[in-house]
């Protein structure tokens, strides 16, 4: 295995990428804990969202130095190709495409219909991009799937669902 180099900037580019994605995601979080509801007459700091909103700060402040520490390094550099790699490759591609499937149903299915129709299409949709078989096999199977993880889960481990 090539050990990196200063001069080999392909080796940065997903360090650069994951700093990006590391950004990102905590200035949601942030952005989302200020939104929570404040009680009190001390405000912020005896709300829900005050130690989530001190963890994404803190993540801010280390994803900045990572991503600005990579972009020295030339990870912005042949960046583009890179992404091109990375979406020609099948098993890349696959990985984007599931990842794309979960974010659907946590953002447009989950609390917007029934917990078990969401999983239910959810797994619909991840049995069928998998291709575990045919339509009867992928039907059969998501009802399985959605009938342990909305019923039966939740009775042997006493947890509330969404």
């Amino acid at each position: 295995m090539k050990k990196a180099t200063l001069t080999d900037h392909s080796a940065f580019n997903g360090d650069f990428l994951l700093g990006l994605v590391l950004l990102g995601s905590s200035l949601f979080v942030m952005i989302e804990s200020l939104r929570m509801p404040m009680r009190g007459s001390s405000g912020f700091l005896m709300s829900p969202g005050f130690a989530p909103c001190l963890l994404a700060g803190a993540l801010f402040c280390l994803s900045a130095g990572y991503t600005v520490g990579a972009y020295l390094k030339g990870g912005a550099r042949g960046l583009r190709p890179w992404l091109r790699r990375a979406v020609t490759d099948p098993d890349s591609r696959r990985l984007g495409i599931l990842v794309i499937l979960i974010g659907g149903y946590v953002i447009a299915l989950a609390g917007r219909i029934p917990f078990s129709i969401a999983t239910l299409i959810y797994h619909g949709a991840i049995f069928y991009y998998l291709n575990v078989g045919n339509f009867l096999k992928i039907v059969v199977y998501s009802i399985l799937a959605t009938l342990l993880v909305a019923f039966v889960l939740p009775m042997l481990f006493e947890m509330p669902l969404p």
